[in-house]
């Protein structure tokens, strides 16, 4: 899919990783408000972008992973220190 391989500015990746971004902090700001650690925004940047590569891995092999289980795959791999503030 051609969505998947556009670069740049306004790409898919990059709505990808902003979404994400948007709505991790907007968790973490519920328990922070604007004292969110650092430590927890790099955890949210870390799983974000790999998150986000991954999933234009999958479209760009044709999406063979049944869409339910490439979900669950990608929440098992939330970070530890997120999981108690970030709920899918």
């Amino acid at each position: 899919m051609k969505v998947a391989n556009t670069k740049g500015q306004n790409s898919f990746e990059e709505f990808l990783i902003g979404y994400g971004m948007e709505y991790c902090m907007l968790s973490l700001k519920k328990e922070f408000h604007d004292d969110i650690p650092t430590a927890l925004i790099y955890a949210v940047r870390f799983y974000c972008v790999g998150t986000t590569h991954l999933v234009l891995e999958w479209i760009q092999d044709g999406m063979k992973e049944p869409k339910e289980k490439f979900r669950d795959y990608l929440c098992a791999c939330l970070p530890a220190s997120l999981s108690a503030y970030i709920h899918f």
